[in-house]
């Protein structure tokens, strides 16, 4: 298995950062490692995405429009409960 892997293939990374300018360098850097990389520019695309994407990494911006990222919930949705 390659380091930076998960069981062989590269993560679904999240990014939500309110700042669409480091939001897209973080995009270009982590897809150019080969990341499969979902983006959302405030909370409610974020919670959207999780629910949706079932990401293996979340990186958040603690400032995020519309909810503190220190308020956000601890625990995601197992990858099983949103897959089935």
């Amino acid at each position: 298995m390659r380091p930076g892997t998960l069981g062989g293939k590269l993560a679904k990374i999240l990014v939500i950062e309110g700042d669409l300018s480091f939001l897209e360098l973080v995009r270009v850097h982590l897809a150019g490692a080969g990341h499969e990389v979902v983006t959302a520019e405030d909370a409610a695309l974020g919670l959207r995405a999780i629910i949706g994407e079932v990401p293996d990494l979340i990186v958040l911006d603690i400032f995020v429009p519309y909810l503190d990222g220190f308020a956000w919930p601890i625990s995601s949705p197992s990858r099983s409960s949103a897959t089935s």
